[in-house]
């Protein structure tokens, strides 16, 4: 995620919290929530160990990936998060 950054400088560890608006406004096309959530699984693998995350989905009400907060960037918990990010669909938040 360091992609503007000159070259040469020790990487930092990151707190992230990726934010999700599945609201029906932003969501009419099924397409644009698609976008994003490619996006996301791009952004996921960037993740480095040391870095922590989080997913927050959000449309009439906020849907957490993790409840304890923000987590350390493992392959499992970027796999699980991928997961979180698959299900997600408009206005509801979550696939049933």
């Amino acid at each position: 995620m360091h992609h503007f950054s000159p070259s040469g400088l020790q990487q930092i560890d990151k707190n992230v919290v990726f934010v999700v608006d599945t609201s029906e406004s932003v969501s009419r096309e099924r397409l644009q929530l698609e976008q994003v959530k490619s996006a996301l699984h791009d952004l996921l693998d960037l993740l480095q160990p040391g870095d922590l995350f989080n997913v927050v989905a959000y449309s009439s009400s906020l849907i957490y990936w993790n409840s304890r907060s923000i987590v350390s960037a493992t392959s499992a918990t970027i796999a699980s998060a991928k997961s979180f990010v698959a299900s997600l669909n408009p206005s509801t938040g979550l696939s049933t």
